[in-house]
């Protein structure tokens, strides 16, 4: 089972499973952080990152 840390509970953050093509398109929108939300983009790249990797496989 996968927990959220404490911050991620504050800021409402849930564990949801989607479907893996679903979830690439989802954070290979990290771009749009890119300007207004630095740590979100930073989040969005590493995890599209890793999930294109893993579906490479």
């Amino acid at each position: 089972m996968q927990h959220l840390t404490e911050a991620e509970e504050r800021a409402g953050y849930i564990i949801k499973w989607v479907p893996l093509d679903k979830a690439i398109a989802m954070f290979g929108e990290y771009e749009k952080y890119h300007e207004s939300n630095i740590a979100d983009y930073g989040l969005y790249r590493r995890e599209h990152a890793a999930l294109k990797e893993y579906k490479e496989r």
